[in-house]
C-alpha cells in the first residue's frame, strides 16, 4: 500500500522530495491496475461496447456509476495532489490514517455479519464509495478497505462491494 510505501521511504531516509516518492508510487500501483484490467477485461470491453446498456443488477449503467463514482477523487487529486504530497506523508499522518483504516475494517466486518447487502448498485452507493476513495488518497488509507466497507455501510453485499471497488480503482 502507498501507505506502507511512505513508511518505508522514511525509515530509509530517501534523499527524494515529497512529489518524486508520491510519483514513484504510482508507477508502482500500475502492476496493480494491470492485474484489475486483466482480471475485469471482459467487464470493461462490455462497458466500452455497450455503455449504456444496464446490467439487471444495476439502476443506472454500470459505466455512467463508475463515472460518478471516479468523480470524488478525480477532484479531490486534482485540487490536493501537491498538499497531499507534502502533508500526507508525515509520520502522524500516516498513523492516523492506518488507525482510520483499521477502524474502518473492523466496523465494517461487525456491520456486514449483522447486516447483509444487496446485488443492487445505486448511484448514491457509488458516489459514497467515490467519496471513501477520495479519502483514500491519504497514504496510509487503503483504497480498496475503505471503498468495500463503504460499500457494505451503504447496503451493498461484499461480493457487490468488492467488485465495485476493484471496478472504481481503474480510472
Amino acid at each position: 500500500s502507498s501507505g506502507h510505501l511512505a513508511l518505508l521511504e522514511q525509515n530509509f531516509r530517501l534523499p527524494f522530495d515529497a512529489l518524486t516518492l508520491q510519483h514513484f508510487d504510482i508507477v508502482l500501483h500500475s502492476g496493480s491496475l494491470i492485474a484489475i484490467l486483466l482480471y475485469f477485461g471482459k467487464t470493461w470491453l462490455q462497458l466500452l461496447k455497450h455503455p449504456l446498456t444496464k446490467a439487471k443488477h444495476e439502476h443506472s449503467p454500470l459505466l455512467l456509476l463508475l463515472i460518478i463514482g471516479t468523480l470524488p477523487a478525480a477532484v479531490a487529486g486534482f485540487f490536493g495532489e501537491e498538499w497531499l504530497a507534502l502533508h500526507g506523508r508525515t509520520p502522524l499522518a500516516l498513523g492516523i490514517g492506518f488507525l482510520i483504516t483499521g477502524a474502518f475494517l473492523l466496523a465494517s466486518s461487525f456491520y456486514a455479519a449483522h447486516c447483509p447487502g444487496r446485488e443492487r448498485t445505486t448511484w448514491k452507493q457509488v458516489l459514497g464509495m467515490g467519496i471513501a476513495q477520495a479519502l483514500a488518497l491519504f497514504p496510509s488509507i487503503s483504497r480498496s478497505g475503505v471503498t468495500i466497507a463503504s460499500g457494505s455501510f451503504l447496503g451493498l453485499s461484499m461480493h457487490r462491494a468488492t467488485e465495485v471497488s476493484f471496478l472504481l480503482s481503474a480510472p
